[in-house]
C-alpha cells in the first residue's frame, strides 16, 4: 500500500541520516536537512492516477533525496576534518573555513592563563608566508607592478613561471588579451609560432633598448624568422646552427674547426646559397645588387 510504502521510505530515510550523523549527534543543521526529507516524502501525491506522473513524482522526489543526502555528506566530511584540525593541536578549540568561495578561515585559540603574553600578529604573518593557501602550477610568486602612466587605475602583476591554461580559466578577472611572458617555448605551445616570434622580436628590442641602442626592426625579423622558420623555437647559437645545411655559414659562426671536422667526416657538400658562405669564399652574395649579373654589350655583326 502507499502509506507501506511512505513508511518503508521513512525508515531508510533515518536510517541513513543516523548512518552520516557525527559521533556528537545531529545538530540543528542536521535536523533541518532530516526534517525537510520527511516532508519532501510526505507531501508525495498519493492521488495521482496516470503511472507516468506517478513515475515523474518518484524520480522529482528520488533526485531530491540524493541532493539533500549529498549536503548531509559533505556537512558530515567538513566537521570531520574541522575535528581532526581541533585534536591535532592543543591551543586550538575551533576551526571555520568559508567552503563556498574559500575567502576566509576562522581560528580559535585558547590558552591557559598562566601563560605568557604572546604577539600573535607576527605569529599569524610567519605562519602565512610558509603556508601556501592556494597555488597555480608552474607559477611560483607574484607581486604587483606600479603604472609610471599618469592616471593610469589599471592594475598589473608579475609573476615568476608561467602557465598560460590555468590563467585563461580566470577571464572574469584577469583580461586574457594582455597577458605576456618572456618565456618562449611557452608562447610557442599555447600560441602558436607567429606569436613566439613577435616575443623574440621583442625581447631582443627591449635588451638593446636598455642602453638606449635603436636596432632596425628588419635585423630583428632576421634573427626571429630564422629561429622560427622550422615551425619550432631554436636558440641561435652554435646548436642552433646544427641542422643547417651549409658547413660554410655553421664555421663562419664559432666553433670552426668542430663543424670543419663533422663536415669533411660525413662528407657534406655546401651549395654557397646563403649570404655567410659566400662570403667566407670571397663570392659576390646572392641577394640585392649581387642578385643579377652585370655584362658587356657585343656587337653583333
Amino acid at each position: 500500500s502507499d502509506d507501506g510504502d511512505g513508511d518503508a521510505t521513512n525508515a531508510r530515510i533515518n536510517s541513513k541520516a543516523k548512518q552520516f550523523a557525527t559521533y556528537d549527534g545531529p545538530d540543528d543543521d542536521d535536523l533541518e536537512i532530516i526534517k525537510e526529507n520527511d516532508l519532501a516524502f510526505r507531501n508525495e501525491d498519493s492521488e495521482t492516477d496516470e503511472g507516468d506522473e506517478r513515475t515523474e513524482d518518484m524520480d522529482d522526489d528520488t533526485d531530491q533525496s540524493q541532493e539533500l543526502f549529498s549536503k548531509l555528506r559533505d556537512k558530515t566530511k567538513r566537521s570531520d576534518l574541522r575535528d581532526k584540525i581541533v585534536e591535532s593541536s592543543t591551543y586550538v578549540t575551533d576551526y571555520q573555513f568559508d567552503h563556498t568561495n574559500s575567502r576566509w578561515c576562522d581560528i580559535e585559540l585558547q590558552f591557559p592563563a598562566d601563560s605568557k603574553k604572546l604577539l600573535l600578529l607576527s605569529l599569524a604573518e610567519d605562519a602565512c608566508k610558509k603556508t601556501v593557501i592556494r597555488e597555480v602550477s608552474g607559477i611560483n610568486k607574484s607581486y604587483p607592478i606600479t603604472s609610471d602612466i599618469e592616471g593610469d587605475t589599471s592594475k598589473t602583476i608579475a609573476t615568476e613561471g608561467v602557465n598560460f591554461r590555468q590563467i585563461w580559466l580566470y577571464d572574469d578577472i584577469i583580461d586574457i588579451n594582455k597577458i605576456y611572458s618572456n618565456d618562449i617555448a611557452a608562447i610557442l605551445k599555447n600560441y602558436g609560432v607567429e606569436a613566439a616570434r613577435g616575443a623574440i622580436m621583442k625581447e631582443i628590442s627591449d635588451v638593446f633598448a636598455a642602453y638606449s641602442i635603436n636596432v632596425d626592426p628588419r635585423h630583428l625579423t632576421l634573427v626571429a624568422d630564422y629561429m622560427t622558420f622550422e615551425g619550432t623555437f631554436k636558440p641561435f647559437n652554435r646548436m642552433g646552427l646544427a641542422s643547417n645545411s651549409s658547413p660554410f655559414l655553421q664555421m663562419s659562426f664559432e666553433s670552426t674547426c668542430n663543424f670543419l671536422t663533422h663536415a669533411t667526416l660525413n662528407n657534406a657538400t655546401d651549395t654557397l646559397n646563403s649570404p655567410s658562405a659566400r662570403l667566407v669564399l670571397g663570392k659576390v652574395v646572392q641577394g640585392g645588387t649581387g642578385i643579377f649579373e652585370v655584362r658587356q654589350l657585343c656587337k653583333t655583326y
